[in-house]
């Protein structure tokens, strides 16, 4: 046999070529068949951050996995609020998103306690012709790098404003330098990482990976809290490597986000931070001369002698000098002041200041603070009063008031009930006895109705819709209509698209003898579901507060309405009537013309009214 022919013929360099092709792309084939394969399955489930909502299909609500793209445990993801929003915005519209962490959000009352539902409250009762929507997709355990991916997601739905107030959790919080839950510190692998996992592929891996880890826990490791879990590098020292990193990444991914929205012309307010400098110790301290707990003993030292700058000055160098992260580095607030200098149409809501202005002294401390960062419920109205100035200073709010509502009118009517005031206060004692507090543990005072309710609620025995059930009808048949008011606006602000809740707040504010918020919240219920029987009663309010106008606008309704329309249209001409008279008595108040409108809103049944025109 010819030993040429027993040879193997080689193969062409193109054939080589195409086969390594083969070899690469085969896994990346594989790969795309099975993310194919997996979606039309309905595995996994998409990370975006708004879907369409079930309930109504005009309506958009934020996705509860929206959060799972920034935790390398989706274990770990935390869930947001549901706010729904229209996807097509109505012409007038006031769209306000917040995007945050968990002070943003309104921990640890989370029901209205925030600062947008303060605001939200607060221009429902300033701009009542408004319609405002404010939507809030801030998120527990998480910081600069979901502001930044949430800033790109909402720039296209026509936000007029949006707000921020983020940094705390830059260490620790979802992808941070120091947490669990990043790749390797690499901002590039982060911010890939964030969107492969909205594969289902990946999706897929990462539910393997953390079931095999399920298995293999141990039991020591069950009772850990969320805060503890995400805290790997516990200690980061002052100016150290890892301290400028997180530096740099809250500067990068800040700068990222008021780009993206600056360049769309969207406004952004960015609120400076503030967290306890007073009453709270370090967390971890290094020891000796200079150290955290050094400069803390210095700062308490000088507060007891008076010397309240001197005092602010080493409490301020505690917390710079403590090693557990969990208050942001004043350097924060520094990014923040610069950002209106780099980018147009971004604003600072200086929250420190005004957080100051209301702390003895101007050292921030449990006056306003629960623990290291999170508000009381004086403090969120503050910081609803930071970002309301910011809203008002810059103009972008197009609308003129109708009336002035003031800090210490939202101090008055804090829209919060007893037990949602409660369970943050037990959550908050809760969380103390954890790490890294580790105070004693102490017995929760649980004797009145309100704190079982709140107990039930802390427990989940029961949910915060059921607790409004019960709490409403209890307050009614106590003739509580304080409380009960309280109860009807923290639905009506949690439910803003409803109007039974907006009857309720009425028909309490009414008893209690507040005549035009009553007919405000009346308003808007008719706006929302217009009725003859709420055009009625809204006819009969304004006559009795001589507003003749504005109660012809809901007698006309009405006359449009009705089948009876004679008796309706004489009443009709008899308003008409005071309308005129009004006019004219605004020019000259003569006798003559007073006593012809007292006449005719003694016909209409209203002497009241006629009394003040004798």
């Amino acid at each position: 046999m010819n030993s040429d022919q027993s040879q193997t013929k080689p193969v062409s360099k193109k054939k080589q070529w195409l086969f390594r092709c083969i070899a690469a792309y085969l896994p990346l084939l594989f790969i795309v068949l099975l993310e194919i394969i997996l979606r039309v399955a309905g595995y996994g489930h998409s990370m975006q951050l708004f879907i369409t909502d079930t309930d109504n299909e005009e309506y958009l609500v934020m996705n509860r996995f929206a959060s799972e793209r920034f935790f390398s445990n989706p274990e770990n993801a935390t869930r947001g609020n549901a706010e729904r929003f229209k996807k097509e915005k109505t012409p007038g519209t006031f769209r306000v998103f917040v995007l945050g962490e968990s002070t943003t959000i309104g921990y640890p009352y989370m029901h209205n306690g925030s600062f947008h539902r303060l605001l939200q409250y607060r221009l429902l009762h300033e701009y009542p012709s408004l319609n405002t929507e404010i939507i809030n997709v801030s998120l527990t355990a998480v910081n600069s790098y979901t502001v930044k991916e949430f800033a790109k997601e909402v720039a296209v739905y026509s936000p007029d404003v949006v707000m921020i107030y983020s940094g705390h959790n830059e260490y620790y919080g979802a992808c941070g330098v120091g947490s669990t839950s990043r790749t390797a510190g690499s901002a590039f692998m982060i911010n890939l990482m964030i969107h492969l996992r909205e594969l289902r592929v990946m999706q897929l891996i990462s539910n393997g990976i953390h079931s095999l880890k399920r298995h293999d826990a141990k039991n020591d490791e069950i009772d850990v809290t969320l805060m503890e879990r995400m805290a790997k590098e516990q200690q980061i020292p002052y100016q150290s490597p890892l301290y400028k990193k997180g530096i740099e990444q809250f500067n990068r991914n800040m700068g990222e986000a008021c780009e993206v929205l600056s360049k769309k012309n969207i406004p952004v307010i960015i609120g400076t931070l503030v967290s306890n400098e007073k009453d709270l110790a370090p967390f971890i301290n290094a020891s000796g001369e200079g150290s955290a707990n050094d400069a803390f003993k210095k700062g308490n030292e000088a507060h007891q002698h008076g010397d309240y700058s001197k005092a602010k000055k080493y409490y301020r160098l505690a917390k710079e000098l403590d090693l557990l992260r969990f208050r942001a580095p004043d350097t924060l607030n520094s990014i923040i002041q610069e950002l209106p200098v780099k980018y147009a149409g971004v604003y600072v809501a200086d929250a420190e200041k005004i957080f100051q202005q209301h702390s003895p002294y101007g050292v921030i401390g449990n006056e306003t603070l629960l623990e290291h960062v999170h508000p009381n419920l004086t403090g969120y109205a503050l910081l609803c009063e930071a970002f309301y100035v910011a809203l008002k200073q810059h103009q972008l709010l197009k609308a003129s008031p109708s009336q002035t509502f003031t800090l210490d009118n939202l101090f008055a009517a804090m829209p919060v009930t007893k037990v949602d005031s409660i369970k943050g206060a037990y959550e908050i004692a809760a969380l103390k006895m954890r790490w890294p507090f580790n105070q004693p543990k102490q017995q929760l005072q649980v004797n009145t109705f309100e704190e079982r309710l709140a107990s039930d609620m802390l427990t989940g025995k029961v949910t915060w819709n059921q607790t409004l059930d019960t709490l409403l009808p209890y307050y009614e048949q106590k003739n509580d209509y304080v409380n009960a008011l309280k109860v009807a606006e923290t639905a009506m602000l949690e439910y803003p698209n409803d109007a039974t809740f907006y009857v309720f707040a009425g028909k309490y504010s009414q008893l209690l003898s507040k005549t035009s918020q009553a007919a405000l919240y009346l308003h808007k219920a008719f706006q929302l579901q217009p009725s003859g029987e709420l055009a009625k009663e809204l006819t009969n309010m304004h006559l009795q507060s001589d507003e003749p106008e504005l109660a012809l606008y809901y007698l006309n309704y009405n006359i449009s309405h009705s089948l009876s329309k004679k008796a309706l249209m004489n009443i009709q001409q008899v308003i008409q009537q005071v309308c005129s008279l009004k006019k004219a008595f605004a020019k000259d108040a003569s006798k003559n013309s007073g006593s012809q409108i007292a006449m005719l809103y003694r016909q209409l049944g209203y002497e009241t009214v006629a009394k003040k025109y004798q």
